[in-house]
């Protein structure tokens, strides 16, 4: 049986198409991001799911059972509608996904890609906050080396000897440098 965990990146383009043109506000997007990652790793249940959303937003307007039977429905259809363009398929509040394993690896690897240009996005943008912030500037080759350290160290997860190393080797750069630029992206 396949996973029905799916990616944050996708939950998040997933819901962003449904209710694109609904009245929806931050704070209820949002939750319901949330929720649904939740849903989708098993930490929840399909019914506590739909009672999160319910006791947050509908709670206060209903006045009767029919209120309350009519509100959660409508949470429960729309829960339903986006599992489906998930891939995800709710039979008795059970999830199932009925994606092929060939297209769970290709959308499992193109999510890494996506980490893994976030985290090189994310690395550079510190790192140059950084050096302004002490109004230093590096040479091509050392700035490349810092940001490949950077990079080797939360992608390729290996350690700061490892990582310096491998730029040093690379770049041909002094390595303490390295590793003093390294420490102040780190905040050391």
């Amino acid at each position: 049986m396949l996973s029905v965990q799916r990616h944050k990146q996708e939950i998040y383009e997933v819901l962003t198409i449904y209710y694109d043109g609904k009245k929806l506000g931050k704070t209820s997007f949002v939750l319901r991001l949330k929720t649904l990652k939740q849903l989708t790793e098993q930490k929840i249940k399909l019914h506590e799911a739909i009672n999160r959303i319910f006791e947050t937003e509908y709670f206060k307007k209903c006045k009767s059972e029919q209120d309350i039977s009519k509100y959660k429905k409508q949470i429960r259809k729309e829960f339903v509608d986006i599992l489906k363009k998930l891939d995800v398929d709710v039979k008795y509040n059970e999830l199932t996904s009925t994606r092929s394993k060939k297209y769970q690896e290709y959308m499992n690897n193109k999510m890494k890609e996506f980490d893994k240009k976030r985290i090189k996005d994310e690395n550079f943008t510190n790192l140059v906050k950084a050096l302004r912030s002490n109004n230093l500037y590096l040479e091509r080759d050392m700035f490349n080396a810092v940001l490949m350290t950077l990079n080797n160290m939360s992608i390729k997860k290996h350690s700061l000897t490892e990582a310096v190393n491998y730029a040093v080797n690379h770049f041909k750069v002094d390595e303490a440098e390295v590793k003093k630029h390294v420490d102040m992206v780190k905040g050391k």
